[in-house]
């Protein structure tokens, strides 16, 4: 499976998510590169470092969440992905090291993992997903 981390960020927190979402894709895809989970192909994980309103940084999360398909530019294949996006406060943010930053977004969405399930998609395994993800996350902790 594919991944990609990346952010919509506040300028003044971006150049620090950019670092932080570079390590976290790395990271999982160490893991992930050659599982599968069905007929879905690519992952995403966005971080949504936008307002410091909590509250609304939730709100664009949650537009974000989706599941579809995209034609692959290479092969010009339909391809399933996945998509799940995680709030972060631009304070809480602005006041951490990057160790802290990728600490407070692994257990963000490792929180987000263990409490909601995943969209369900025809083709998709959220559950070994899911799991898989978890214990990803947990050895990054």
């Amino acid at each position: 499976m594919q991944i990609r981390v990346s952010s919509i960020a506040a300028e003044g927190v971006a150049a620090k998510l950019r670092d932080i979402t570079n390590f976290l894709e790395a990271a999982i895809l160490k893991d992930f590169e050659s599982k599968t989970f069905g007929d879905f192909a690519l992952f995403m994980l966005t971080v949504v470092c936008t307002e410091d309103d909590y509250a609304e940084n939730l709100r664009l999360s949650q537009k974000i969440k989706n599941s579809g398909k995209y034609k692959d530019f290479f092969s010009g294949k339909m391809t399933k992905f996945l998509n799940l996006a995680v709030p972060v406060d631009v304070n809480t943010m602005s006041s951490l090291s990057i160790p802290q930053g990728i600490h407070l977004i692994v257990n963000t969405f490792s929180g987000m993992l263990k409490d909601h399930a995943l969209p369900q998609s025809k083709g998709f395994d959220s559950e070994k997903f899911r799991l898989n993800m978890l214990e990803t996350l947990d050895a990054l902790k």
